[in-house]
């Protein structure tokens, strides 16, 4: 079981949401998987070469997230180095999929809209690589068109979300016990201290202050979840 931590600032009533999350990498696809502390993916990762923390933070200089993969060096079989190296890797060739899925999905939405069905069905072989759940759809349902556009519908929020996400963030790497935090684009910086602005940043816990303002946090519940 895990849980969710909500922190509210006693000054400027701002919340903040401790998740409880990890990543691995996995064997399989050599992709980056983000996680609930939960012994199912906790069994999982158990095979993967590399694991870590996710830590969210915010930077109230920058008006951003922070988010920090922090590598478990006793946890993972691959060295500091290499271990940084094959992360930054994944994160980033990961986000250059959303986008490219991101652009082709806005030009199966205008051919759906059109329906030109024929063209549709085309268009998702040709793009396999970046449609597969609609391809499952098109076998699931035996090609009704009504249930592809359903699904595909849930499609480009997602990947709005997942852009929107990365582009209102500062994606740090760190290892744990480490003294530096290391960017996506091969940049060192002390840790603790934000790329960006080069502000020191706090974290969202009871011994630390608001990001925001610097005032006192609290807890204000926690969610448990199986």
């Amino acid at each position: 079981m895990t849980h969710y931590t909500k922190y509210k600032c006693k000054k400027c009533d701002s919340t903040f949401v401790n998740y409880d999350q990890f990543f691995y990498l996995d064997p399989k696809t050599n992709e980056i998987n983000i996680e609930n502390r939960v012994l199912m993916a906790i069994e999982e990762s158990e095979s993967s070469p590399l694991v870590g923390n996710i830590i969210e933070t915010y930077c109230g200089n920058c008006n951003k997230k922070v988010i920090i993969y922090e590598i478990n060096p006793f946890e993972s079989r691959y060295g500091a180095c290499s271990s940084i190296k094959t992360l930054k890797d994944s994160l980033n060739r990961q986000y250059e999929f959303i986008r490219e899925k991101y652009e082709k999905a806005v030009e199966l939405n205008k051919i759906i809209e059109n329906r030109m069905e024929i063209e549709v069905y085309d268009f998702i072989l040709e793009n396999e690589k970046y449609f597969r759940e609609l391809l499952e759809e098109l076998i699931d349902s035996n090609g009704k068109f009504e249930n592809l556009k359903s699904k595909f519908n849930k499609i480009i929020p997602y990947l709005e979300y997942f852009i929107g996400t990365y582009i209102n963030s500062i994606t740090i790497i760190s290892i744990i016990y480490g003294s530096y935090f290391y960017t996506l684009n091969d940049e060192r910086f002390k840790r603790d201290i934000c790329p960006n602005c080069q502000n020191e940043i706090s974290y969202i816990t009871e011994d630390e202050i608001c990001p925001i303002c610097g005032g006192e946090l609290k807890i204000e519940d926690k969610i448990y979840i199986d």
